[in-house]
């Protein structure tokens, strides 16, 4: 959705926000094609869903889902509170697809009034399962356990792919944080959580 140029690359305190957004996409490319997976980025500004109407949004992920007619989505809960996550982009994100996922199969819907010229697909037939995943278990009611040697291989993933935000100096201290919200203590062995919302 966004490029993270308000963020910092480690060692390189003196990098303008162009440069983070082109070391950000560029990780971001590298990581998609080492697990084989196509992708389309949003490019909207880092810390800007929260300012701009949801409907701005909305739409050009209806769009995509219906091109697409994917089976099951996921996404961020819109009302996650994760200690060292908290994010409003990850939160309207979350939002943005609840309604886009739901929307997906809703016949004559107009939403040539907010994308204009721009092609508009029509209605699928079905609309995707819909999972946001959740550190409140509370909210949870899918869990995907992580073994031992998933849980590296995702540190392992992050450290290796996304160096600006994970540097490999710090992979002790990243792999706690991650390791803390699938297994906090009540999280008993390392479990993903999240909402099945259909």
């Amino acid at each position: 959705m966004t490029l993270g140029e308000l963020g910092s690359v480690e060692d390189k305190p003196e990098i303008t926000q162009g440069e983070v957004k082109e070391v950000r996409l560029g990780e971001f490319q590298e990581a998609m094609a080492s697990i084989g997976v196509d992708y389309q980025s949003m490019d909207y500004d880092d810390f800007g869903l929260s300012t701009i109407p949801l409907e701005n949004i909305v739409v050009p992920l209806i769009n995509i889902l219906r091109k697409n007619d994917f089976g099951a989505v996921f996404s961020f809960h819109p009302y996650e509170i994760t200690q060292d996550f908290d994010h409003p982009d990850h939160n309207l994100t979350g939002l943005a697809t609840r309604f886009a996922a739901s929307a997906q199969d809703v016949k004559n819907f107009n939403v040539r009034q907010y994308l204009g010229d721009e092609d508009i697909t029509q209605e699928t037939d079905s609309r995707p399962e819909l999972y946001l995943w959740t550190t409140d278990s509370n909210q949870a009611n899918k869990k995907i356990k992580l073994t031992r040697e998933s849980r590296n291989r995702r540190n392992n993933y992050l450290v290796n792919n996304y160096g600006s935000q994970f540097p490999s100096k710090s992979k002790t201290r990243w792999g706690k944080i991650f390791d803390r919200i699938t297994d906090k203590g009540i999280f008993k062995g390392h479990q993903e959580y999240y909402q099945q919302v259909r």
